[in-house]
This record gives structure tokens, C-alpha cells and sequence, in this order.
């Protein structure tokens, strides 16, 4: 009888092509993945992002994990916080002022009731990361309009 032990290990390596490093490792299923890691122009740091891409592919974390991680990595290699990320709540603000002075009134005040429903459906997410939005939320807004009994066309614009 033959036992056979396999143990998962981190593999990712990287590999300088011309001015930007390559990261390679294995996805969840076992596939190579190959990701050009541009702006990182020491080892070290390559290494430790690559690590990471393998990490959160294997694992599957959620995008605001990943946005944590390389945000930590950035802020190591260069000092400085690099971009911050937009509550869904502060992004649609911010989107509707621009709108306002490039649509007409009646199809603005028809983006803003929208972006109500929208927001008034996300309660209290509407406060965390855009990226933490996801296909279940888009799917559960769809059908509580549904549910209040909004028309199909009604919907569509909605979403």
C-alpha cells in the first residue's frame, strides 16, 4: 500500500522581464496564473506581492482584502498611504454632482430617486467599500423592487 501526503505550499516566484517583475503561482484549482506586478521595482517587495496574489487566489478573499494587502505593500515600499477606497454612499455623492450639471433636471431628479432606492436597500453597506457590492446585493435589490411591486421596465431602469 502506497500513501500518498500532498501539502499545499506557498510556490509563487518571480521572475524580472525587462522593467517589471512577473509573478507566477497557482490558482485555487491548481492553475498557473503568470500577473506583470507593475510599479514594484525591488525584489523584496515583488516577493511579498506576489505571495499575496497567490494567497488571495488559493483563499478567494473578497476584493477589499486584496485592496488591504497591496495597500499595505505600497504604503511599506513607498512610505506614503496610496489611494483611499469610496464608500458606495460617497461615490453615487459624488457621481450625481456631476451629473447635475450635465443632464436635464427631470433626468437627474430620476437618477437621484435611483440612487435612493439604491441606497436605502443597502442601509448600512452603502457605508462600506464599493468593491464589497456584490452579484447577491444587485440580485436582491432586483428583486425587492420586484417584490414592491415596481414594473419590469421600472426595474430595468433601476438597475
Amino acid at each position: 500500500m502506497v500513501l500518498a501526503i500532498t501539502l499545499q505550499t506557498k510556490m509563487a516566484i518571480i521572475i524580472r522581464r525587462s522593467k517589471h517583475w512577473t509573478a507566477v503561482f497557482r490558482d485555487s484549482n491548481g492553475k498557473q496564473v503568470w500577473r506583470v506586478l507593475s510599479g514594484i521595482s525591488n525584489k523584496q517587495d515583488a516577493l511579498r506581492a506576489a505571495n499575496a496574489l497567490e494567497d488571495a487566489a488559493q483563499r478567494r478573499r473578497n476584493a477589499s482584502k486584496i485592496k488591504r494587502t497591496f495597500a499595505d505593500i505600497y504604503k511599506e515600499s513607498f512610505g506614503e498611504a496610496g489611494i483611499e477606497a469610496a464608500s458606495l454612499r460617497d461615490f453615487v455623492a459624488s457621481w450625481l454632482s456631476e451629473q447635475k450639471r450635465q443632464v436635464s433636471g427631470g433626468t437627474f431628479e430620476s437618477y437621484q430617486k435611483t440612487v435612493e432606492a439604491l441606497l436605502d436597500f443597502l442601509g448600512n453597506r452603502a457605508d462600506k467599500d464599493v468593491s464589497e457590492i456584490t452579484k447577491k446585493d444587485v440580485s436582491g435589490i432586483r428583486e425587492a423592487l420586484a417584490t414592491a411591486g415596481k414594473a419590469p421596465r421600472t426595474i430595468n431602469r433601476y438597475m
